[in-house]
């Protein structure tokens, strides 16, 4: 806690190949007004459940399972940006929307060696963009659920097939051009935590 309205976290990652790595480093406003709350730095993207949870935390997995390594990359899905949340409870129950704005939707690695005419990140349209809308309900004293939605999008640099074709000249490396992508989730989380 730096003072009562902000917040620092610094997350540091051990490993044979890279040794000591900042995983995520971001600064959180806690009392913005409209209850609003806002991260600014490196971290995980709100896109689904697991892509928030680090390696280490994982349970029995040593890495991130298929799906998330495939959309997301093999590190999950990190970004450089600015998140803004807010939590409510016009029903009864909590629920908290989250909005991310990083240089690039996270992705593969299979877009790395690719050569694109433009970056992706260049403009506003080139940043990556989340949402997530999460519901939280209390079912007993021992009980909840959490039900939510994620949807991301963002340029990503796909490969393009040239054979020959002058507008592939110029390019070193393996020529790309700069599509949308997006990704559509959900997830749902029961917990049961007997009081005694």
């Amino acid at each position: 806690a730096v003072d009562p309205y902000f917040r620092a976290d610094i997350i540091l990652g051990l490993s044979d190949l890279e040794g000591i790595a900042i995983e995520e480093s971001y600064l959180t406003a806690t009392t913005l007004p409209g209850g609003l709350q806002a991260r600014l730095g490196r971290f995980h993207m709100p896109i689904g459940k697991q892509n928030t949870t680090h390696r280490s935390e994982l349970m029995g997995e040593i890495e991130y399972p298929w799906v998330i390594q495939k959309f997301l990359g093999p590190e999950a899905g990190k970004g450089t940006g600015v998140s803004v949340s807010s939590i409510f409870a016009p029903l009864g129950f909590y629920q908290e929307l989250q909005f991310t704005a990083v240089e690039q939707i996270p992705g593969g690695e299979e877009g790395a060696e690719l050569t694109t005419e433009l970056p992706s990140d260049g403009s506003a349209a080139g940043l990556g963009y989340s949402l997530r809308f999460r519901n939280y309900i209390d079912l007993s004293e021992a009980s909840n659920l959490e039900l939510s939605g994620s949807f991301a999008t963002g340029r990503r640099p796909q490969p393009i097939a040239c054979d020959g074709l002058p507008a592939c000249a110029g390019f070193d490396g393996v020529p790309g051009v700069n599509s949308r992508q997006s990704l559509v989730g959900g997830d749902l989380t029961f917990r049961w935590r007997p009081l005694q």
